[in-house]
């Protein structure tokens, strides 16, 4: 029995596209996020062999990871405040 430790990179190009809609609601510096939307996916089905000195023999064919669907998310957050300004001594004018 023959264990290798054998290393391969791949390269895959996609687009996606997720329209939606956005519920937010901050009260001072926190805030809590509702979204919705629906994740399309395009572009390149295959995955190709960057390395081509790995000599493999390895034909994938077509791979889509098919993330295309709802997609739902809730977020808490911080805001950091922002900084105070210096106040300006001006000069008074009589």
């Amino acid at each position: 029995m023959t264990i290798t430790n054998n290393t391969y990179k791949f390269n895959v190009q996609n687009n996606l596209f997720e329209p939606g809609i956005e519920i937010n609601y901050k009260i001072n510096f926190i805030g809590i996020k509702l979204n919705a939307g629906y994740l399309f996916q395009s572009g390149s089905d295959n995955f190709s062999v960057i390395d081509p000195t790995n000599n493999t023999n390895i034909s994938l064919g077509p791979v889509k990871p098919n993330w295309n669907g709802y997609r739902v998310g809730f977020s808490i957050y911080y805001n950091l405040p922002p900084k105070a300004k210096k106040a300006e001594m001006k000069p008074v004018s009589k």
